[in-house]
């Protein structure tokens, strides 16, 4: 097994077999010295002259609203009981990026609504209805920094509100991340395997099927475990088949995961990949050995909306 560590993981620009210790993950403020992994560090930062929206940051990704606006659509449907439809609407969006294009990591799910006021201090959170994205299964992707992924967007739409709020007296929101501390970079048989075998603490894993038909198209199926005891939290991160030069033929992250009450089971496919002119070389997993993660805490407070 071939292993690259990295303390707060930032990836060098090329594949991530070319693996760089990152130099560039702010640490702003005290650090535990009993846990490197844990860093306490305050999120707000100095707004810079011309920007609406506070900036959040913490060890170099950072966090920020980006719109934040009501509206009012009217409609005439045809269908139903005829008439005008009045739809009322308030849209927030936001983003969690990095500037240095290098770290991984997710959204742990979408973001929180804590305060949602109006400036006639209605509360919208427990009137309105709202949804807020991304949705739970997408918002297990990580970024992918090699394809040039480098931000999440996140949101929350309200609607069916009883009337427009003219403004906020205040928005509250909390978007927790996930981020890559450690990684590895497992060479996988191309053979079945009888068992699951430990590639790192707390994740087991085989490749339960493997085929090469006579057309040159591949098919692999690999199995995961994921304890959720203590110690590391790992994550699967992707898969590569490359072809004999190095070169990555695919790439993909797992489709799908289920969540017991001790272990998080997933289950990788690759349906028939047609190799084409090239040969089939190594089978290339990545695994984030271990996860840290904070929470941006967004508030703004005073916002006008119609004029």
């Amino acid at each position: 097994m071939h292993t690259n560590r990295i303390g707060r993981l930032a990836l060098a620009a090329g594949a991530i077999g070319a693996i760089a210790l990152s130099t560039g993950a702010a640490r702003t403020s005290e650090t535990c010295p009993d846990d490197p992994a844990y860093t306490r560090a305050p999120t707000r930062s100095t707004t810079p002259v011309g920007a609406r929206f506070d900036l959040h940051t913490w060890e170099g990704v950072v966090c920020q609203f980006n719109n934040i606006s009501a509206g009012v659509t009217h409609s005439v449907q045809a269908w139903g009981q005829p008439g005008t439809r009045v739809m009322r609407t308030l849209a927030v969006s936001g983003a969690v990026f990095d500037p240095s294009g290098g770290r991984i990591y997710r959204l742990v799910g979408p973001p929180r609504v804590r305060e949602m006021v109006d400036s006639d201090g209605a509360d919208l959170a427990a009137t309105a209805q709202f949804n807020a994205h991304p949705y739970p299964p997408q918002a297990l992707s990580f970024v992918r920094p090699t394809n040039g992924q480098t931000n999440i967007n996140f949101g929350v739409n309200m609607i069916a509100m009883a009337s427009t709020p003219r403004g906020l007296a205040r928005l509250a929101l909390e978007v927790e991340i996930e981020m890559a501390a450690d990684i590895a970079v497992v060479k996988l048989p191309r053979k079945p395997q009888a068992e699951m075998v430990g590639l790192a603490p707390n994740f087991a894993g085989r490749v339960s099927n493997f085929i090469i038909d006579p057309d040159g198209r591949v098919s692999l199926v690999f199995e995961y475990r994921i304890g959720l005891g203590g110690g590391p939290r790992p994550a699967f991160y992707q898969l590569e088949l490359l072809d004999t030069t190095g070169a990555v033929i695919q790439s993909n992250s797992p489709p799908q995961e289920i969540v017991t009450r001790d272990a998080i089971v997933g289950t990788h496919r690759v349906h028939g990949l047609n190799l084409g002119r090239r040969e089939l070389g190594e089978i290339r997993l990545t695994i984030i050995t271990d996860l840290v993660s904070h929470t941006f805490e967004l508030v703004e407070e005073d916002l006008v909306l119609l004029e």
